[in-house]
This record gives structure tokens, C-alpha cells and sequence, in this order.
């Protein structure tokens, strides 16, 4: 452990811009139920159904993964807080999600009561190993996966708009 004397407000900092996760990819089957409950009798050619069916099968597949992904994501939240102030560390959180880009969390918006437990050096060993590994996971995971997915989602929609003239 290095000397760390003045460099808890930086360490909160980074631990915020770097752990600020959020998932834009928020799957609703609203329509799909609406589809399937009238046996898919709003779109009829064959092609559209068979795009469409097939990226609903894709995200069954890519869905539990981002469930863990986000567990994931919760305990290493929650096991931050065996070293941090919750409190210091939930009030520059809120100002950090206030801007869409985590990153520009200054320093000055973290409060001045952010300390980190020092001493708590077990805890902050386990923090970072779930770092490594959801760093792992994440980029083998989801950022391929969400690509992958993120390709057949506009592939699906070209298929609809070809099919049916649409703009």
C-alpha cells in the first residue's frame, strides 16, 4: 500500500468514474407478446417474421447474461462500502449520474467527508480481484455479445423496412 495521505477524494473519484456502469440495452417484450398473441397476423411476410423471430431467440440467449452481468455489478457496489463512506460515496454518485458522461465527475464534486478505510486493506483487495474479474467477463461478454446483438437488431429492422417499403 502506497502512501495514500490526501488522496481519498481521488480515490472516490476514480472508484465513481470507473465503476459508473449502465446498461443502455433494455429489452421489453411488450411487442412481441402483442405479436405472438395475435399469431403474428400484423406482419405477414414470411421474411420480417423469420428476422424477427430469430433476434427474439437471440436475445433469450444474450438476456442471462446481462442478469449477471448485473449481479455482478451489485456486489461489487455493495463490497465497496467495506472501505468507503456509503454516505460520501452515494452523494458524489448522485452528482456523477446526473451527467449522462460519468467522467466528468471532478474532484471538487466529491465531498470533502469522502475517506477511504485505509486499514481495511483485505477488503480492498477483494474489491479490486472482482474488479479484474468482472472486467474479464465484461469484456468476453457483454460488449461481443451486445455487438453481435446490436448487428441483428439492425439487421432485423433493414429486413422490415425492406419487406414493407418502410423509410
Amino acid at each position: 500500500m502506497p502512501d495514500h495521505t490526501g488522496m481519498d477524494r481521488m480515490v472516490y473519484q476514480a472508484l465513481i468514474v470507473g465503476t459508473a456502469w449502465t446498461y443502455d440495452f433494455h429489452f421489453s417484450e411488450r411487442t412481441l407478446s402483442q405479436l405472438h398473441s395475435t399469431g403474428f397476423s400484423l406482419i405477414r411476410k414470411k421474411e420480417a417474421i423469420n428476422a424477427i423471430s430469430n433476434l427474439e431467440s437471440n436475445y433469450k440467449l444474450f438476456s442471462p447474461v446481462i442478469d449477471v452481468m448485473q449481479n455482478m455489478q451489485n456486489d461489487i457496489d455493495i463490497s465497496s462500502y467495506a472501505f468507503l463512506d456509503g454516505t460520501a460515496d452515494y452523494n458524489a454518485g448522485k452528482i456523477a449520474f446526473q451527467n449522462p458522461l460519468f467522467t466528468r465527475l471532478k474532484l471538487s464534486d466529491v465531498p470533502a467527508t469522502a475517506l477511504v478505510k485505509w486499514q481495511n486493506k483485505n477488503a480492498i483487495i477483494a474489491y479490486a480481484d472482482k474488479l479484474d474479474k468482472y472486467s474479464y467477463y465484461l469484456r468476453t461478454g457483454i460488449i461481443d455479445d451486445y455487438e453481435i446483438f446490436d448487428k441483428e437488431i439492425a439487421e432485423t429492422i433493414k429486413v422490415i423496412q425492406r419487406e414493407y417499403h418502410l423509410q
